[in-house]
Parts: C-alpha cells; structure tokens; sequence
C-alpha cells in the first residue's frame, strides 16, 4: 500500500495535466518565419565597459579590470609592511568566521585579564630603580 499510494497519486495529477487541449503546432510558412526571423543586426561586443570605480576593457586578447577606487579591502596577510613578519593569514578573520564559545569563556578570560594586572602591579612595585647620586 505504501508503494501504490505514490504512484496513484502521481497518475492522478497526470491524467488531468494530458487531458488538456492543446493548440497543434503551426508549420506554416508566416509561422516558421515569424519563429526564425532575426530582428535587427546583432550588436557587437563593446571593447570598453565602465563600472563604479572599474573600467573592463580587452586587449592582447585579455580582458583587462583597472580598479581606480580602492573600494576592495587587501586580503589577510597581504598588507604593505615594511618589516618582514611570520605572521599567518588567519582564515577565520578572512571569512568573518566566529569562533564558537561558551558563556564559561567570556568569564575566563576576564579571570585571566585581572590575575595579568595584578601581576603587572606587584612586578611594578617590586622593579622600583632608586638612584643613588655620588
């Protein structure tokens, strides 16, 4: 029964959709002509296309983009630095990724925010340079 409740339904919907009356196909000479008839020449590729702050152009048998606004961001890890860095792209910042956390995260991170200042405080106390003058 499972397997013919399907099929009784498909033929159903069928056998309405097949009964309707459809025009035949005209294949006389005005309608093959009207069906086959180009209007117009065809309209050559335009060389030259400008967009909001690009221009696409083809040359060399290329198609050239020249960007004139800096509208697209540098991708991650290729920015102009002067001093050499091993810093990796990170992809989750790349894609705009949100790393998953639980409540108990934000809490430890607070946590460890405070035990570093307090550690920052006892170092400064404890570092205090006097200056003896001879």
């Amino acid at each position: 029964m499972r397997r013919t409740l399907p099929f009784l339904l498909a033929l159903l919907i069928a056998i309405p959709l097949c009964a309707q009356e459809t025009t035949p196909p005209d294949y006389s000479r005005d309608g093959m002509l009207r069906v086959l008839h180009a209007s117009g020449e065809p309209t050559p590729e335009r060389n030259i296309e400008y967009e909001f702050g690009t221009i696409n152009f083809a040359a060399l048998g290329l198609r050239w983009r020249y960007a004139y606004l800096p509208l697209l961001a540098p991708l991650q890890g290729s920015r102009f630095n002067h001093v050499v860095t091993n810093e990796w792209p990170d992809p989750f910042v790349l894609t705009g990724t949100q790393i998953a956390q639980t409540a108990a995260t934000w809490n430890d991170r607070r946590l460890w925010s405070a035990e570093r200042k307090r550690a920052e405080r006892l170092a400064r106390r404890q570092a205090k340079v006097v200056v003896k003058a001879n």
